[in-house]
């Protein structure tokens, strides 16, 4: 392994060449968490790793509850699948609380007692399998008398989140709404802590090797401490490797299917192709990152090819179809506009199917 083929490597593991995974929850359980707070690009970030599928297929999936986004990590969106969600949330979600409680004092002005009583009239409402939207359930809480705005409902649904009281529900006319999660994921399965962490590394490694520690710890949110834990726990059962003074960290199986670090890639906003790592060195040079990456940490859709990035691209209107709009780095081949516009159409059928 070197440093010209880490990313090679990585399309192996992140599902995109050929596998023979099926469905979007295997998909979801094999990436560990995908992120997921632009609703839309995860739908897509699943269907590029399972190119027959279609966007209303992965809809299904989450509206069935096989997949379920919610606040688990760092905290933001993400999409987990949905046997993974208890533990996960129980190993993540002690970090999460203190980050959330000091914004709550800090910027919602929300306190316990106002997040306890917001709470309990929303998990009435969710009873007997309802599923409310964010708007509808703060309605519901102004009805009873706890006056709260659009951003301390998001915040008590944080909390409920959390507390695994809560999870996506079914999409209804476009719109999220939330469930009790327990009717959605009714049997936890639960870990020591021990446990967590080495299923936790596990899962990252295995689909987002070849990694480094620090990686691991951006993308799950453990302490540097916890994480380093959790890697010697499974060390064994992976390869690893010093390249430039990092040590790189990567799965010694994986599924059956093979690396194709030449083929191009039209891949969604926060990807986690690229948001799973904390030093993107190996998909681009730095003064490209702001051409991808916002000031303020937004992740743009981006092109890859011959695994660089290559450019940008988005999703625009064209007479009642779906079109995509390239904008390249520098002059594009038209080797490269011909692997896009082959990109872009698999894109097209998923969005339209």
């Amino acid at each position: 392994m070197n440093m010209n083929n880490i990313v090679a490597l990585r399309l192996r593991n992140h599902l995109l060449a050929a596998h023979e995974l099926k469905t979007p929850r295997e998909a979801v359980a094999w990436m560990g968490a995908m992120q997921a707070q632009d609703y839309g690009m995860v739908k897509w970030a699943i269907g590029a790793r399972l190119p027959e599928s279609t966007s209303q297929q992965v809809e299904d999936a989450l509206n069935r509850g096989e997949i379920i986004r919610t606040h688990i990590m760092r905290p933001t969106w993400h999409i987990v699948a949905v046997e993974d969600v208890h533990w996960l949330m129980q190993l993540t979600a002690p970090r999460i609380k203190p980050i959330l409680e000091g914004y709550d004092k800090r910027t919602t002005g929300l306190s316990a007692s106002v997040i306890l009583k917001a709470t309990d009239v929303m998990l009435r409402a969710l009873q007997g399998g309802n599923h409310l939207t964010r708007t509808a359930l703060r309605s519901i809480a102004n009805n009873a008398g706890i006056a709260v705005d659009n951003r301390q409902v998001a915040h008590v649904l944080l909390h409920a989140e959390l507390d695994r009281l809560v999870g996506s529900g079914r999409v209804t006319n476009g719109k999220q709404t939330y469930c009790l999660l327990r009717e959605q994921a009714p049997s936890p399965a639960l870990f020591d802590k021990d446990e967590a962490l080495a299923k936790l590394a596990a899962r990252y490694f295995r689909s987002h090797g070849p990694a480094t520690l620090y990686d691991f710890v951006w993308w799950s949110g453990l302490t540097t401490g916890e994480a380093r834990r959790a890697l010697e726990f499974v060390k064994p059962d992976f390869a690893c490797e010093k390249i430039d003074e990092q040590e790189y960290i990567c799965s010694a199986t994986s599924p059956s299917h093979t690396a194709e670090g030449s083929a191009t890639y039209l891949l969604p906003a926060f990807d986690e192709l690229l948001i799973g790592y904390k030093d993107r060195k190996e998909m681009f040079a730095a003064e490209q990152q702001s051409k991808a990456i916002s000031s303020n940490g937004i992740f743009k859709p981006f092109i890859l090819h011959n695994a660089k990035i290559a450019g940008t691209w988005k999703k625009v209107a064209s007479k009642g179809s779906v079109e995509v709009k390239a904008e390249y780095f520098s002059p594009p081949t038209s080797a490269l506009q011909k692997a896009v516009d082959k990109a872009a159409t698999l894109f097209k059928r998923f969005s339209e199917g």
